[in-house]
């Protein structure tokens, strides 16, 4: 799970990992995700479990990931859902950073439980998304038509597979905001900038240039660079480039 986590694209892609692997091991018909905002309130990720029919009454082939995850679809509800934190488990959940777990619902005080259980359901796990241990940035809800239907078990190993996906929900995050600030970077750069002068300097991040490409940058192979030129001599270049250019054009 670690490691198709890590491979995942981004945000929404660790949710379908971790929601397929659950579905495997738990057997799951429902799915949802309590994702924590700004507010006093929370984005409800609802997922569904869209089973394929087997042809023949035969079993999945095999007992991989893949053989098991190719044996169902799953049907994404409601996107982004908000929902108030005040008067829920999710609320609770997250506020204490701690487990929920409530194995009657009959004896649940919240009334979104009584909706579950009017709709067949008799338990319900909350389970926290911790970043580091110290963080909290949603829940995962899971409900079942048992009475008790989560063992200890159970719950340990949701508690280790909600904290791999709050790592990974963090890292996706943080590489998402650093790609949007490179964005407002370069949008600045070509918003003060002169062009001519741009085009003098973007091949230091310009993936698509000519001289990126080459990897003849400043002159030197780009694999010597960090060796052949330090920070300061890079900077140096960069200003008698820029002065350079803008000398010899009129503005």
């Amino acid at each position: 799970l670690g490691n198709r986590l890590m491979a995942a694209p981004d945000e929404d892609s660790c949710y379908e990992e971790i929601t397929r692997l659950m579905v495997i091991l738990f057997d799951f018909k429902k799915v949802a995700f309590g994702m924590l905002t700004e507010t006093d309130y929370f984005l409800l990720k609802r997922v569904v479990v869209v089973r394929h029919d087997k042809r023949n009454g035969e079993a999945v082939s095999g007992c991989s990931f893949e053989a098991n995850s190719n044996s169902f679809d799953l049907e994404y509800l409601n996107s982004d859902d908000r929902r108030p934190l005040a008067g829920t488990a999710c609320g609770v959940c997250t506020s204490t950073m701690k487990e929920q777990y409530f194995p009657d619902l009959r004896t649940s005080q919240f009334s979104t439980h009584q909706v579950l259980r009017r709709n067949g359901m008799n338990s319900v796990l909350c389970v926290p998304i911790l970043v580091n241990g110290s963080k909290c940035c949603g829940a995962i809800l899971l409900c079942r038509p048992a009475l008790d239907g989560f063992s200890k078990q159970d719950r340990v190993l949701l508690a280790d597979m909600a904290l791999l996906l709050g790592a990974n929900i963090y890292a996706k995050r943080m590489v998402a905001e650093s790609a949007k600030n490179l964005r407002r970077q370069r949008d600045m750069l070509q918003s003060v900038i002169p062009p001519q002068v741009l085009g003098k300097i973007e091949v230091f991040w310009n993936e698509d240039s000519e001289e990126y490409k080459s990897g003849n940058l400043l002159g030197h192979p780009r694999r010597h660079l960090t060796k052949a030129v330090t920070r300061q001599q890079t900077t140096k270049c960069l200003k008698m480039t820029t002065s350079g250019a803008i000398r010899g054009m009129s503005l």
